[in-house]
């Protein structure tokens, strides 16, 4: 009957536990998936995910992430280290990277809470990081990653956090002692503001009902340690409202009830079982995701289409700026050459020649620098109705340009033997460059 009843109420629950000590599994069983994005977390039963990795917080029930790890993860040889209190500056790649992973795991956090799950933010200071874009350096927000808009300032100078607010929230701040200096505050906050600093009571931390799901601003102490992560998932349980902790002490794993060994055996061998399903279903998914994106490059039209142009480039080899030049085009660094890319999607079809010398000319003025000019062009149409636009090709051909269908870049992509060959023929054609095939039967 005990058991029973314990089942029923969600006690005795399964969920992934990482290798440790017998206790870890014996005595404490996480009812709850907690990932840590950025945060240097001591428990066991918190698992860390890098911003930047392919590994999906969409498998998670709840989500812990520092901003301010962002610098440390993306920082390369070629990084420039503030100076000054000039926040560090990223190099080219880097920042490229780093805002494409903004991008992707801003969709993945609106799905996360949009399946009623729950984010904890230590908010970052307001300007931790500087980027490159195709013509300027920019200061780097980090709450991009967000579904909200989010700006943060410096907090009140030396000034202590106070809390404010009721359960649970209130049970997290006695456990917790606060940090005596935030490191940031918010302009304006959109949803119940809980930590208070200064005597102009700027707001450093709060909580955000984004429906169904659950995102908290959490100003954390400066060392975290086992009783923040212990006062984190306890805050985690409540707010989720099923949420349970078993944590016997060590001892009591050398009197197991009957048949508590049995239960542990299968346990054991299910979570192995999960683990393994679950790196093959998000390796499933990432081939599937990949494989879309690049089906983008002859169905997709606007920034889809102009997604997949860039995504194939990227595996070329090549870098890749997007930016201020337009928001139909992207320049192609590669070995100290450079290409200049329009993407023509089924509209302005007439005027594609004068489109690529307008983003030339600006490329030549904002960069010094020369570059070849290339047309990708997609109607976006089923492959049997347009391949070629010979016309187009011929215009483009007789000013000394470049020309391929997406269903082009798609087969140097997949049958060229490396990303140099690839961009060795993109670099030397003018028009279509020879030797692709004209049957669409070869071309995919």
């Amino acid at each position: 009957m005990i058991l029973s009843t314990a089942r029923r109420h969600g006690i005795v629950v399964a969920a992934r536990c990482r290798k440790g000590p017998r206790w870890a599994l014996e005595n404490r069983i996480a009812v709850m998936r907690v990932a840590a994005i950025g945060y240097a977390s001591v428990h066991r039963s918190i698992d860390p995910v890098a911003f930047a990795s392919d590994q999906s917080i969409l498998d998670y029930d709840a989500v812990i992430w520092s901003p301010a790890g962002l610098e440390t993860e993306y920082r390369d040889a070629y990084t420039n280290v503030g100076e000054d209190g000039a926040a560090p500056l990223l190099s080219v790649a880097a920042s490229s990277r780093l805002l494409q992973d903004v991008r992707r795991r801003r969709q993945e956090i609106a799905r996360f809470l949009g399946r009623g799950r729950i984010i904890i933010v230590e908010p970052p200071r307001p300007v931790p990081l500087r980027v490159h874009i195709i013509e300027d350096v920019i200061d780097f927000n980090a709450m991009e990653a967000l579904p909200q808009r989010l700006r943060l300032s410096a907090p009140p100078p030396d000034a202590a956090v106070a809390f404010r607010g009721g359960q649970p929230f209130r049970a997290f701040a006695e456990r917790v002692p606060a940090r005596t200096r935030a490191r940031a505050a918010f302009d304006r906050f959109p949803g119940a503001p809980l930590f208070f600093a200064g005597r102009e009571q700027a707001v450093v931390g709060g909580y955000v009902y984004q429906h169904p799901g659950h995102l908290l601003f959490l100003p954390l102490p400066e060392a975290a340690g086992r009783a923040v992560d212990d006062a984190l998932l306890a805050l985690i349980a409540r707010i989720d409202g099923a949420g349970f902790s078993l944590d016997l002490p060590d001892w009591s794993a050398d009197y197991p009830v009957p048949g508590e060994r049995a239960a542990r055996d299968r346990l054991r061998t299910l979570l192995t079982e999960q683990e393994t399903l679950s790196q093959r279903l998000e390796e499933g998914r990432r081939q599937i995701r990949d494989m879309l994106q690049l089906k983008a490059v002859f169905a997709g039209r606007g920034a889809a289409f102009l997604a997949a142009i860039t995504t194939i480039f990227q595996a070329f080899g090549a870098v890749v700026l997007s930016g201020p030049l337009s928001d139909d085009s992207v320049a192609i660094e590669d070995d100290a050459r450079f290409l200049v890319v329009v993407a023509i999607d089924g509209t302005a079809e007439a005027d594609a020649v004068q489109r690529l010398e307008n983003r030339l000319d600006r490329f030549r003025n904002t960069f010094f620098s020369d570059a070849k000019g290339a047309v990708i062009h997609s109607r976006g149409l089923p492959p049997q109705q347009a391949i070629v636009d010979d016309a187009m090709a011929a215009r483009l051909a007789a000013a000394g340009h470049a020309y391929l269908t997406g269903l082009d870049l798609l087969h140097l992509a997949t049958a060229e033997p490396s990303g140099r060959t690839a961009l060795d023929r993109i670099f030397a054609a003018t028009g279509r460059p020879t030797g692709l095939p004209d049957r669409i039967e070869d071309l995919l």
